[in-house]
């Protein structure tokens, strides 16, 4: 009876098991190491990770190494053929990377500089770009407008 009572239960949790385990999710993991400019490991940035419009926030670093970030999806939100876009912001830096998801289970490797844009150096190069072809403009009108009252 005890061996009639083991086989049932053995036989129960195999039928239980295996067909949990062919409709587990498969998973992809997402990672990669923030650096600067310099090429040094960020620990601190914070990791934005877009996969078919799924997102998943991290941080670099501990528990990883310096810069590091790590994230799982499962495939259901994130399938194969699917571009997953990282971006990173530390210290008010930021940068963006991307990668194809090429098959289910996979291990995606992508890395992020943070660059710092700085936007106001473009007004200062307009403003003395200006004034150079307005100075340039002007001294060429004089040039010309000389020559003509001299044929004159």
């Amino acid at each position: 009876m005890k061996k009639s009572l083991l086989s049932i239960l053995a036989t129960l949790s195999i039928a239980v098991i295996l067909p949990a385990a062919a409709f587990a999710d498969n998973t992809s993991t997402i990672s990669g190491t923030i650096t600067n400019a310099s090429n040094s490991p960020l620990s601190g940035a914070s990791v934005t990770v877009i996969c078919a419009g799924h997102q998943s926030l991290t941080t670099s670093g501990a528990p990883l190494a310096a810069g590091d970030y790590s994230v799982t999806f499962p495939t259901s939100k994130c399938p194969p053929g699917h571009t997953v876009s990282v971006s990173a912001t530390f210290d008010g830096k930021t940068g963006t990377n991307s990668g194809t998801l090429t098959s289910s289970n996979q291990d995606l490797n992508i890395n992020v500089a943070t660059v710092n844009v700085q936007i106001d150096i473009v007004p200062e190069l307009g403003a003395i770009t200006g004034a150079s072809a307005a100075v340039l403009g002007g001294a060429a009108f004089m040039v010309i407008r000389h020559k003509h009252l001299k044929q004159n």
